[in-house]
C-alpha cells in the first residue's frame, strides 16, 4: 500500500470514494471504487 492509504484511518465522512488504478484493502471500506489512472478519471472533468 502506498502512503495515501494510511489517511483511510482518518476518514470521519459519510461517503468514500477510492480512485487508483489497482484494488486495494480499502476498497472494502469504499462506497465507490474506480478503477483507473487519477489522470484518466480527473481528465474527463472539462
Amino acid at each position: 500500500m502506498g502512503a495515501a492509504a494510511g489517511l483511510l484511518d482518518y476518514f470521519r465522512g459519510s461517503h468514500l470514494a477510492i480512485v487508483n488504478r489497482d484494488p486495494t484493502p480499502g476498497d472494502a471500506q469504499a462506497d465507490l471504487c474506480i478503477h483507473a489512472s487519477i489522470g484518466d478519471v480527473l481528465g474527463g472533468m472539462d
